[in-house]
């Protein structure tokens, strides 16, 4: 299970931070205490020593949610302040239920 990390209330984000580690690497998920939606997630990964070694920090914001067949979709994805994905319209289908058929109850 992961640990509660914080609240975040810096630069006006009022978000809940979940935290997953493991030897190599960190990755924050920066929660909205409102709308429980994921605004942001910060990874950082220690490099290998073959590669130089030192630590990489991606960030990768969510924004612009919009409510696509019942499921809130981010439709802009801003990558490392790099580049920013923008969606212009999303649909989801139905999960067909034969998938889980081969779930054991006991692993549920």
């Amino acid at each position: 299970m992961a640990p509660l990390a914080d609240e975040n209330t810096s630069n006006n984000e009022n978000s809940y931070v979940v935290q997953f580690k493991d030897e190599t690497s960190t990755t924050k998920y920066f929660i909205d205490k409102d709308t429980y939606l994921i605004k942001k997630i910060i990874s950082t990964v220690l490099g290998s020593p073959r590669t130089g070694g030192g630590t990489y920090e991606a960030i990768t914001k969510y924004e612009d949610y919009k409510n696509s067949d019942g499921v809130m979709v981010p439709f802009s994805i801003n990558l490392n302040n790099y580049m920013t994905v923008k969606v212009s319209e999303a649909h989801l289908k139905p999960i067909d239920e034969v998938i889980f058929s081969n779930i054991e109850k006991s692993k549920i």
